[in-house]
């Protein structure tokens, strides 16, 4: 069965089935560059035309195939989520558009530069949405603080507070350290 080139829009490009269509269309289209490549080492020994045919076909093939299996499951956790709770699945959502579009940037299979430029324009547009709710995503999947145990890793993004806090709390930390004498020798010796 094969699958039907997508016309890249950026209303496609905002819709998740469409996207899934996206990303089936790359993975045919490399199925078909790999069996053609394939077919033209036949004449040759089995095992000559299957090590010819991997190098970038399968690899690309295998890759590609993985990465649509991968959006699929997320487009069906983030609509599993959707009907419990719409807007943590909204934000599922966003996170899956993102992984489509980045994904399909890394490569041009077959797309004109003005669908690659499209492309290009979705990731930076979902680059920005996603960012808005990146903390809260992380902090859902995240160990809590108290486990990482390090102010560098804070929920509440307080750093320098906490990072000051940790410091000035530390025995003597604003006293003379002990080996000041020695830099007091040196600068004699000079």
């Amino acid at each position: 069965m094969t699958s039907p080139k997508v016309d890249i829009t950026v209303e496609t490009l905002g819709c998740p089935n469409k996207l899934i269509a996206m990303l089936e269309y790359r993975a045919h289209y490399y199925m078909t560059k790999t069996t053609a490549k394939l077919q033209s080492n036949a004449s040759t020994d089995a095992t000559v035309a299957w090590s010819n045919s991997q190098v970038h076909n399968m690899n690309n093939l295998s890759i590609c195939f993985g990465e649509l299996v991968a959006a699929k499951e997320l487009l069906n956790f983030a609509n599993r989520i959707k009907a419990k709770c719409p807007e943590t699945g909204t934000e599922i959502e966003k996170v899956f558009k993102l992984y489509v579009v980045s994904t399909m940037e890394k490569d041009h299979f077959g797309l004109s530069d003005t669908e690659h430029r499209l492309i290009e324009d979705k990731v930076v547009e979902m680059s920005d949405l996603v960012s808005k709710s990146a903390i809260k995503i992380l902090d859902a999947i995240a160990l809590p603080d108290h486990i990482i145990s390090s102010v560098l890793g804070c929920s509440d993004g307080r750093v320098y507070e906490r990072y000051m806090y940790e410091v000035e709390r530390a025995p003597g930390c604003y006293g003379k350290p002990s080996w000041i004498h020695l830099v007091d020798e040196m600068k004699k010796a000079f």
